[in-house]
């Protein structure tokens, strides 16, 4: 039986680590582009960002190896019921649920992936919007989804993690049809508030998201499942710049590229209303 997250809250840290790491990694990159001309950054600058991730890599890895298992886990490995190959299990148990979970992840991740990246070359080639001036918002954009985030995780113990990820996810049906006709008027604070609502409404679903999708799965297969069905949302997720740039490419404008958004966040709202909420007892 599948046992529910303590608090939300400490399940919400690892979902700023997209959003945090973004803005520290464009923080670096805007600071190396404006510290050397052009030339120097494309000769020798853009290895610097790269070599200071060490740091990172030293403190993950610091992270994984102190880390300790949760007691649910132990009390289960305790009583001999740990299982040898989860994966077969994961699939002859919980498919449903993995299928649930990825469709769930169409607003984050298309939406998501629109505001991080595509956005940056479709502002900088179509809108004639500088590269710096995109950078800031996004960087700020993200600041506040790490902020949102955590305070969402925390009201999602109080209102249900459900409940809150709902509220969320309608923001991408809405941005999904208006974000390219109000971003095509190239007014840049139009732009900015378009690329924040999004990010926020992404931070409302991911405050309570990693203590939802953990109780979808039994304990012993829960790390499997959560890397399972986390590995192929962003799988599918990842394609959307291709996606983009394909529909607005073969159709010459956006309309396609809107429905195609709004449509991918309505089937996250569906698959969110038939996630099950688990057991109250353990």
């Amino acid at each position: 039986m599948a046992q529910p997250v303590a608090s939300t809250v400490e399940a919400g840290f690892p979902q700023i680590g997209v959003s945090g790491g973004l803005v520290v990694a464009n923080l670096v990159f805007l600071g190396s582009n404006l510290a050397m001309s052009p030339e120097d950054f494309l000769a020798y600058g853009w290895r610097i960002p790269f070599l200071a991730s060490i740091v990172l890599v030293v403190v993950a890895l610091y992270i994984r190896l102190t880390i300790a298992e949760s007691p649910v886990f132990l009390a289960m490995q305790a009583q001999g019921q740990r299982i040898g190959v989860p994966l077969v299990v994961l699939f002859r148990r919980g498919w449903t649920r993995i299928i649930r979970i990825i469709l769930s992840t169409f607003y984050p991740n298309t939406l998501g992936y629109i505001t991080l990246f595509f956005i940056l070359g479709y502002g900088t080639q179509t809108l004639h919007l500088s590269r710096s001036l995109l950078l800031g918002f996004v960087i700020t954009a993200n600041f506040c989804e790490v902020l949102l985030t955590l305070y969402a995780g925390a009201l999602s113990d109080r209102f249900g993690r459900k409940r809150t990820v709902l509220c969320g996810t309608p923001v991408g049906i809405v941005m999904g049809a208006l974000f390219f006709p109000l971003v095509n008027t190239a007014i840049p604070i139009v732009v900015f508030l378009c690329i924040l609502v999004v990010r926020l409404g992404i931070a409302t679903m991911f405050g309570p998201w990693a203590a939802m999708v953990s109780e979808q799965f039994d304990t012993n297969v829960r790390y499997t499942g959560i890397g399972v069905s986390s590995s192929l949302a962003s799988m599918l997720g990842s394609q959307t710049p291709s996606i983009a740039a394909w529909l607005v490419g073969s159709s010459g404008s956006t309309l396609s590229l809107s429905i195609f958004l709004c449509a991918a966040s309505a089937v996250a709202f569906i698959a969110v209303l038939f996630i099950r909420r688990p057991p109250r007892s353990s």
